[in-house]
């Protein structure tokens, strides 16, 4: 299995996570927020296709900008446009994923540049041990706090809150 086989495989299998977890949803559980400090539902859902986005656009331009400009999702609170909204992304993500060159390099934000394959080598590794950077590390003894929560725990926090 060459290596871009293996990631189509990974993400056909993580995207269907995410897939299966929007068709559980109804357009009217879409709509509600599991707490008053997180957005609905449906702004999970076209948060994780934003990032997409910016990742996507940062193969073709090599600069990564985590920005609102140019971004196509316009469905609101709708399962059918955001299903349809993460499957054209993914479409787009194995094309430029097929055509790109892994020893091109992606500057971020902070000044950091990253080369493609390091990327690449992380995504693809299976090991966690085998990884030279882990981004969920604990650093100077402190555990690093997540950003995000996952969709699957949204869920779970929404379904145990009281009515």
């Amino acid at each position: 299995m060459t290596d871009l086989d293996l990631f189509k495989s990974e993400w056909k299998f993580t995207r269907g996570l995410t897939l299966e977890l929007l068709d559980s949803l109804t357009d009217a559980e879409l709509a509600e927020t599991p707490n008053p400090d997180v957005g609905p539902f449906w702004k999970q859902f076209r948060h994780v296709g934003r990032l997409q986005e910016c990742f996507q656009e940062a193969l073709n331009s090599r600069k990564i900008r985590f920005d609102y400009q140019n971004k196509r999702y316009r469905g609101g609170c709708s399962k059918n446009a955001l299903r349809a909204y993460l499957r054209a992304l993914d479409r787009e993500l194995v094309q430029a994923v097929e055509r790109v060159d892994w020893n091109a390099t992606i500057e971020w934000e902070s000044g950091m540049t990253v080369y493609l394959s390091a990327l690449d080598a992380y995504a693809c590794s299976r090991d966690p041990s085998s990884r030279t950077v882990d981004p969920l590390r604990e650093t100077d003894g402190k555990k690093s706090s997540s950003r995000m929560e996952s969709l699957g725990s949204l869920t779970q926090l929404r379904k145990q809150s009281p009515a």
